[in-house]
């Protein structure tokens, strides 16, 4: 087997894994609809789906999966409801990326025309959406028909008029007799027309507009992954961020720092290690919710060692403060800045400054 194959054979089982977890999550989500856990469960699988395909260039999977996390993207945000007709079509979509991958490893190939339906479909649910927060219910869709009124559709649209109570005629003196000449009026002269002075026209006045409100520019946004090192509660950069792999499989270096926990094999691409619960100061531990964020900067690959992911957040750029100076340095640099949310102050990290510190100190 090849470097090729085993890279695909990777991300077969990869896929197949995470496939069965979406979809316990899917169905889940059908009883519990407004479960954010399940829902970020959900989108982390198309975000991991999309970033490893479009690695390996599997550009189906990459092109599908993409409008799969930009339903869930809307979902995420509590722009769109999590009703009957979506989770029907997310589960059918995670059905159809099944296939592709299924076909991947030499099974049938899926139904092209089929998969281009239920693709469009979803940039339509995506394009035209209802903003509805769990908490209200959402307002009745209004059908428009497509068809041109008629007169009927007019007359049963509205209410009849009353009937207009008329004059009565003059009673006919014969059916047959034609009707009596109108009597004679004597012309009366009109009276002369009075010749009234042209009227004064005002010479026309520049008219002045009010000044127009400058322009608002819109609110520069980002996305951040967040999870949590012992107390404290970070974020990296959703661009930053390729995938979160389970705790395992790490080979241990000797003579290396203690927080360089060593190196993994990620389809055939060896990672760096670092444990940041022993880079921060803290004792290391493992519990079920560890997890390896694999994180890319500036073409560098590296794994980190998490306690937890919590969710993904949207920020305002304006919202971000700077963080406070220390006494050294090298104690804030790999910070970007501090975020809060709510009662949750969130510590951003700046990941190219916190490898480089890293690699400095291996």
């Amino acid at each position: 087997m090849d470097a090729d194959d085993e890279l695909t054979q990777m991300f077969i089982e990869e896929a197949q894994e995470l496939l069965a977890n979406t979809e316990q999550a899917l169905l889940s989500l059908e009883s519990r609809p407004a479960d954010e856990e399940l829902i970020a469960r959900v989108f982390r699988c198309a975000h991991t789906l999309k970033g490893n395909a479009k690695m390996l260039q599997f550009e189906a999977i990459a092109s599908f999966t993409h409008e799969l996390e930009n339903l869930l993207d809307k979902v995420r945000r509590q722009q769109l409801l999590v009703s009957k007709p979506v989770t029907e079509t997310l589960l059918t979509a995670f059905d159809m990326v099944k296939g592709m991958v299924e076909h991947l490893a030499g099974g049938p190939a899926h139904d092209a025309i089929e998969c281009e339906k239920l693709r469009v479909g979803i940039e339509e649910l995506v394009a035209d959406f209802n903003v509805v927060l769990p908490s209200e219910k959402p307002a009745p869709r209004r059908t428009v028909d497509p068809r041109p009124s008629t007169p009927e559709d007019v007359h049963m649209s509205f209410r009849a008029p009353e009937p207009r109570a008329e004059t009565q005629a003059p009673a006919l003196i014969g059916a047959s007799e034609p009707p009596p000449p109108p009597p004679k009026v004597d012309k009366v002269e009109a009276p002369p027309k009075k010749v009234e002075a042209p009227p004064k026209v005002e010479p026309p006045t520049a008219k002045v507009e009010p000044p127009k409100p400058a322009a608002i520019a819109e609110p520069e946004r980002k996305q951040f992954v967040t999870f949590t090192v012992g107390n404290g509660e970070y974020g990296l950069e959703i661009l930053d961020v390729r995938e979160f792999k389970a705790y395992g499989a790490i080979t241990h270096v000797p003579n290396m720092p203690a927080f360089l926990r060593g190196v993994m094999n990620l389809r055939g691409i060896i990672i760096p290690v670092f444990d940041l619960r022993v880079r921060f100061g803290q004792n290391a531990a493992r519990n079920e919710t560890t997890v390896i964020v694999v994180a890319e900067v500036e073409g560098r690959t590296s794994g980190l060692v998490v306690d937890a992911v919590s969710d993904v957040i949207d920020l305002d750029v304006k919202d971000i403060s700077d963080t406070p100076e220390l006494a050294t340095h090298e104690a804030t640099s790999f910070l970007r800045g501090l975020a809060k949310l709510e009662d949750r102050l969130i510590m951003l990290l700046n990941l190219e400054e916190l490898i480089a510190i890293e690699e400095r100190a291996a």
